[in-house]
Parts: C-alpha cells; sequence; structure tokens
C-alpha cells in the first residue's frame, strides 16, 4: 500500500471513530427510551440512567481524543516512526472500545419503552469489544510504520551549547513560567458538564471534574534552573514537582522543539522506562539536557539560550 493510501485510511478511520456512535446515537433517537440507560452490572442489567444526549455527548466526547490522536498520526509530516506507531495505537485503543460500547449500548435500546425494561452489554460483550480494539489498534498501528521516518526531525534534535559566563563566585537563578491556555479553554466544559451531571450521575460528575482540573493543573509550568538543576512546577497548587539534579546533566543546548516529535504535547516519555522524555507545552524553543545513561530530557520554554548556557556554566563549575 502506498503512503498516501495508509494516511488517507489512518485519517478516514479517525473521522469513523470520531463521527459513527454519534451519528448512529442521534439517527436512533427517535426508538430509544428517554432517559435511557448509562450503567450496567457485568450480566447487562441496567444500574443507572441519564438523558439521550447527555449520554451519547459523553461517550463522543470521551473518544474524540483517541480519533484525534490516530489522525495525527496520519497528517504528521515530520514524525518520527515510533512516534506515529503510539498515536495510531494508543488513539485508536482508546477510541474503538469506547465507540463501540457507545454503538452497542444505543443499539439494545431501541424500541425500548423504559431504560429499565432494556438489556445492556455484559462481561461477554465487553470483552469481545476490548479484543476488537486490540486488534484494530494493533492493524493502524501497522499503517503508521508502514513508510519511512521523516529526516526533517533531526533539526529539532541540534542542540547549539551556550554559556552566560558565570563567574567562580557568582551564583545566579533563572526562572520562567510557560503555559498553554488551550488546555483552559478544554477544561472550561468538562466542568460545565460535570455540573450538569452532579444530580443524576455523581460519579460521572466527579470523574468529569476530576479530568477538568488535571487539565487547569498542568496548564501552567513554572521552570527554574539553579545550583541544584532544573526544577518544574506544575500548576497554581504547585502540587506536582519534578526535579533533574545537577549531577544527572552532562550538557545543556537550545533547540527548536516539534511536539510531534516528542510525541505530543503534555509530559511525554519516560526517563525511566523509555530513558527520553519531554515536557512540551507548545511548539517552539525550547532546552534539550544530555543525560547521564545516555537519558535525554526537553522542554519548551522562553529565553532557552540563558537556561541552556546557566545549566553548562553550573555543570563546568561542579566538575572542577
Amino acid at each position: 500500500m502506498s503512503v498516501t493510501a495508509r494516511r488517507v485510511v489512518l485519517v478516514v478511520s479517525a473521522v469513523i471513530l470520531a463521527v459513527l456512535p454519534l451519528g448512529l446515537g442521534l439517527y436512533w433517537a427517535p426508538d430509544l427510551p428517554e432517559p435511557m440507560a448509562s450503567r450496567w452490572d457485568l450480566a447487562g442489567a441496567p444500574l443507572g440512567r441519564t438523558s439521550q444526549l447527555t449520554f451519547l455527548a459523553i461517550m463522543s466526547a470521551l473518544a474524540l481524543p483517541g480519533a484525534l490522536l490516530v489522525a495525527w498520526a496520519g497528517l504528521a509530516r515530520s514524525a518520527r516512526r515510533w512516534v506515529r506507531v503510539a498515536l495510531a495505537g494508543f488513539g485508536a485503543f482508546n477510541a474503538m472500545p469506547l465507540g463501540a460500547l457507545s454503538i452497542v449500548a444505543t443499539s439494545m435500546q431501541r424500541g425500548v419503552a423504559s431504560w429499565r425494561d432494556g438489556h445492556g452489554p455484559s462481561w461477554v460483550v465487553l470483552v469481545a469489544i476490548m479484543i476488537g480494539s486490540a486488534v484494530l489498534a494493533a492493524l493502524l498501528a501497522a499503517l503508521a510504520n508502514g513508510w519511512p521516518e521523516d529526516a526533517r526531525h533531526t533539526q529539532s534534535r541540534a542542540p547549539i551549547a551556550a554559556s552566560v559566563g558565570l563567574g567562580a563566585d557568582e551564583h545566579a537563578v533563572w526562572s520562567r513560567r510557560i503555559s498553554n491556555r488551550w488546555l483552559y479553554l478544554f477544561a472550561a466544559p468538562l466542568f460545565v458538564m460535570a455540573a450538569g451531571l452532579g444530580r443524576t450521575e455523581p460519579l460521572a460528575a466527579a470523574a468529569t471534574a476530576a479530568l477538568g482540573l488535571l487539565c487547569v493543573e498542568t496548564a501552567t509550568c513554572l521552570v527554574t534552573v539553579d545550583r541544584r538543576g532544573l526544577s518544574m512546577r506544575w500548576g497554581t497548587s504547585g502540587l506536582w514537582r519534578h526535579v533533574i539534579p545537577l549531577g544527572d546533566i552532562l550538557r545543556a543546548g537550545s533547540i527548536h522543539v516539534q511536539p510531534i516529535v516528542w510525541g505530543g504535547w503534555g509530559y511525554r516519555g519516560s526517563l525511566f522506562i523509555m530513558k527520553r522524555a519531554a515536557m512540551v507545552m507548545r511548539g517552539g524553543p525550547g532546552v534539550h539536557l544530555e543525560l547521564t545513561g545516555g537519558r535525554e530530557f526537553a522542554l519548551t520554554v522562553n529565553d532557552p539560550e540563558t537556561a541552556a548556557g546557566l545549566i553548562n556554566d553550573l555543570v563546568a563549575r561542579r566538575a572542577e
């Protein structure tokens, strides 16, 4: 299959994953009870209810991020091969179960007079959905693995060494706050949805509110460079912190960070497992750290030259 055909299949698959569950639900709406069942036990007996629109909106909203990842895998022009594979596989395995569950749940309630009279998906159906989702995710990941990686990503991996000329008896601290306002925009409808679900679906409301709070708490990050190393403190509360000790840093440089190269936005990768991680709030200037043990870390931030230069000077002083 040609590269273009593989890209088209991935994008079309993403559209289907995003649109089909909601489209079928709206098409079947006249045949569905109002309200409709939204929770079941493992035997398929209904346990809770919600309105048709709320059920379809929640299921579609939960499946949409995974579908967007699949589309991203098909549209990306400068992603490394493993990044495309991860986007396609992870995205499909997140979107497919939710979409399939939505379709199965709505189809099984067609023609039912009351939500209590219907029968929902049992554990057998859930297992079948998960198996089918794993197969689909593997197929889409294989499609994303089928064309050569773009060499342009190497432009983002050529760190430029720097120095600020820190004297032997001088001390300095560098600090910047970075943010992603899109996360605030994404959090707002989640809080509205949680308020609407508060009376009828307290567990779903709590989960939705928690997701919105997570978006708010990861929308900003305070980055500091001092004699301890590079530290990051997320959100307004600062409860989530991460420090890369100066002793683990071999060299720092300034680079141009492309989110697709590092796996997307947010904290990506793992220094412990993958030996490669990044904190990506946006595309643009950033700091690249070469760490001990063959590890590397990248961070998007303004004025990366000063941050990298101060780190290099502190590393050199420590080595003396």
